[in-house]
């Protein structure tokens, strides 16, 4: 199994494995680490949840599973918290950071990532 960081929009906050939401959207992937951008957008109300990727691992007896958990935020202050972190970083930044701010604030409001994702991020490891 890699070590990655997967970063979704789930229209409900898992309680269970087969506790599935109705919409998962896949926004973001990540090799090795947690993104500093994904604990942001995580850090409103951070719960403990199941994974939905996997119920145990592969070798695992059915009546011994081990339990895999991700990490669910709500969306809404996770967002408006990075939304004042680049305000805050523009202030400080170089034309090239402020370039790239301004590439993904317009990135994100024309996919229409404010509106159109839940009130639940979950981002499972």
């Amino acid at each position: 199994m890699a070590n990655r960081s997967y970063l979704y929009s789930l229209s409900n906050r898992p309680t269970a494995y087969d506790d599935r939401p109705d919409t998962i959207s896949g926004l973001s992937e990540w090799p090795y680490a947690v993104p500093f951008s994904f604990r942001v957008l995580l850090s409103g109300d951070p719960q403990l949840c199941p994974s939905l990727i996997s119920d145990g691992f592969d070798d695992d007896p059915p009546e011994a599973k081990t339990a895999l958990y991700a990490i669910s935020g709500d969306f809404d202050a996770g967002f408006a918290r990075l939304r004042r972190f680049a305000a805050a970083a523009r202030t400080l930044g170089t034309t090239e950071l402020n370039t790239t701010l301004d590439e993904t604030e317009a990135s994100s409001t024309s996919t229409g990532t404010s509106s159109c994702c839940s009130r639940r991020s979950s981002l499972t490891a």
